[in-house]
């Protein structure tokens, strides 16, 4: 789990480094398998999330203060 700013932004530039060709991520079952668009799309936002949140602008992915809108962080894949 992230701690800080600077560790979710480390983690997203490996994520989304093109030459980080062997990323694999873990399915609902925990098993690995190489990461699709969607899985780094989830990942991102994840990590998007966590700096609106950092940044007090939770309202950017909150419809009317609905905790529930956004996938909750334990749905999202592990990555390796």
């Amino acid at each position: 789990m992230k701690e800080n700013l600077r560790d979710c932004l480390k983690e997203l530039i490996l994520f989304n480094d093109p030459r980080n060709t062997n990323f694999e991520v873990t399915n609902e079952d925990g098993k690995y398998h190489k990461a699709t668009i969607k899985d780094l799309q989830e990942l991102n936002l994840s990590d998007l999330y966590f700096i609106a949140d950092l940044l007090g602008m939770s309202d950017l992915y909150l419809k009317d203060g609905d905790q529930n809108e956004r996938p909750a962080r334990s749905d999202l894949p592990h990555c390796r």
